[in-house]
């Protein structure tokens, strides 16, 4: 009966008297059956009586607990009474009994009292009630003493290191300056603190992608190849990886929607890497952006016979590391017009064979992955070869097929709101398919040859652009790139032409594309085209500004 809630007393009654009570002990040590047959409050008395002369209040709990202390202290003046409060017995405790003399808590004073009361009461009712307003109070005490904490927790949880993800018990380690600041800026040297180990992923981010690795499969439709449900991290060797311990520094190099880009150094000191790690505001959409990362990775380990396409080194949860590239993209020198149109011939050929491989790596004649987010600015020129490679794949999608008639299904995906998208994907369509990448690619071929996509030359608004793309209209570039434009530009015209056809079943696939910019690329290198002398189209729309 009451004996349930003798030992949380127990323990409350410690903090009173400032030693463990040995009473405590002896009931966990005797048998349940027989616990009872102690009087709690009775055994309480005893071994409060036993201990109190260790504690600087000592009289004061006495005369709370030993009924002739409380009578005898209503008879005591109230000054003898606080002078005898003040008083603590001279024996091993007198030093501390000295320092803390006059020095009485009122808080702790009334913990005490709720404490002894509660011994003092024979009920369980009692004992319920008085544990109950205990607990609270030491919650209360807790929450405020904890409060510093916790917002040095939350500090901390904002400032994020190259990290992709937090660990469920304990927040990131800051090792670096708040990457959301740095990316305001073009290029910023992050100093990192030494010996302090940066948590890239925690164990919690393998369960996430359990249960949920097939999940653009529905309904009829299934994978069309076995590694598209293929999950291989490198959790080991990537939990190696330790920001503080490469060259004792880390470089915030670039950003996108989702992750962060973090130039780090590989265990010779030498050779640079590409550390990509969860943006921590986008860190709580769940399982989809787990998915998206796999789906990147296990890509990309798919397509590493191209070298079209980047390399990826390791692999664990929101985290990757791939070849570092220090070219930059081709934006720039097409923006300026500083691309001879022999060097857009080869970029666009370039791009080409970069969509090509990814829809139909080993030319088995199905599309397997749709990349959902071609643009200029996706494509990174490698250090050793100089090729312009695709680099950024999280958005993909992997194609399925219905798994009777093994026709391509459509998948879902929300449009974008970008100058570089499909008619279909303004118009919401229900379903899109690889042809979204071909009218995307054709867009980068214009911007190799204008410097801008289209019918952003003539700089329309936004709604413009889409109500022009829905309806089907040319941009007007086209006519000023065939009357005044390079042979060269005017033959990777031809591919923008159809490759941006309104209609799906019109436009060419990339290995069409290939094949007519490899055919042109072979006449120029044989002199059957010339490119002219005094310049393409940037010369002509230099002239006409």
């Amino acid at each position: 009966g009451s004996c349930t809630f003798t030992l949380p007393l127990y323990s409350l009654a410690s903090v009173c008297i400032r030693r463990p009570l040995p009473v405590a002990s002896h009931l966990i040590a005797t048998p349940r059956s027989r616990r009872c047959s102690i009087p709690p409050s009775a055994a309480l008395r005893r071994e409060l009586l036993i201990a109190i002369n260790s504690f600087q209040h000592a009289a004061y709990i006495k005369a709370m607990v030993d009924p002739q202390s409380l009578t005898h202290r209503h008879k005591q003046s109230p000054s003898k009474s606080r002078k005898d409060l003040e008083t603590v017995d001279s024996g091993n405790n007198a030093s501390d009994s000295s320092e803390h003399k006059g020095k009485t808590r009122p808080h702790r004073k009334r913990l005490c009292f709720l404490i002894t009361g509660a011994i003092r009461s024979e009920s369980r009712w009692a004992y319920l009630a008085s544990f109950l307003g205990i607990s609270a109070v030491l919650l209360a005490v807790s929450t405020f003493a904890a409060l510093p904490a916790m917002e040095a927790m939350r500090i901390a949880g904002r400032l994020r290191p190259p990290s992709s993800t937090a660990p469920v018990v304990r927040p990131r380690v800051l090792v670096a300056s708040d990457p959301w600041r740095a990316r305001k800026v073009k290029r910023k040297r992050l100093k990192l603190e030494l010996g302090r180990r940066v948590y890239h992923h925690s164990r919690a981010d393998h369960q996430n992608l359990k249960g949920n690795l097939h999940h653009f499969e529905k309904d009829n439709c299934v994978a069309i190849r076995p590694w598209q449900l293929e999950h291989h991290p490198t959790c080991n060797s990537m939990h190696e990886v330790t920001i503080s311990e490469m060259k004792g520094d880390a470089e915030l190099v670039n950003g996108g929607d989702y992750r962060d880009v973090w130039r780090v150094w590989d265990y010779d000191m030498e050779t640079p890497r590409a550390f990509k790690s969860m943006r921590f505001d986008r860190h709580s959409e769940g399982h989809r952006v787990y998915e998206m990362m796999r789906n990147e990775a296990v890509a990309m380990e798919h397509l590493t016979k191209s070298k079209y396409v980047g390399s990826v080194h390791g692999f664990c949860a929101l985290s990757a590391m791939y070849e570092f590239s220090s070219g930059g993209t081709f934006k720039k020198a097409a923006k300026k017009g500083l691309l001879s149109s022999k060097q857009k011939l080869e970029l666009a050929l370039q791009v080409a064979k970069a969509t090509r491989d990814v829809h139909d790596m080993y030319d088995e004649g199905v599309v397997t992955i749709t990349v959902a987010d071609i643009s200029s600015g996706q494509f990174v020129q490698n250090d050793k070869t100089g090729i312009y490679q695709l680099m950024d794949l999280n958005v993909l999608h992997f194609m399925t097929w219905d798994k009777d008639t093994h026709e391509l299904c459509m998948f879902e995906g929300a449009p974008n709101a970008g100058y570089v998208r499909s008619p279909e994907e303004y118009s919401r369509a229900k379903g899109f398919d690889e042809n979204i990448d071909i009218w995307a690619m054709g867009n980068v071929l214009h911007y190799l040859i204008t410097g801008e996509y289209g019918f952003c030359v003539e700089d329309y608004s936004r709604p413009k652009v889409l109500e022009k793309v829905k309806k089907g209209e040319l941009p007007p570039s086209y006519d000023d790139i065939e009357k005044g434009g390079d042979p060269i530009e005017i033959e990777i015209l031809h591919v923008v032409k159809n490759t941006r056809a309104t209609k799906k079943k019109d436009r060419w696939p990339a290995k069409r594309a290939v094949e007519y910019l490899e055919e042109v690329w072979r006449k120029v290198e044989s002199g059957e085209i010339k490119p002219n002398v005094g310049g393409g189209y940037h010369k002509v729309a230099e002239s006409k500004s």
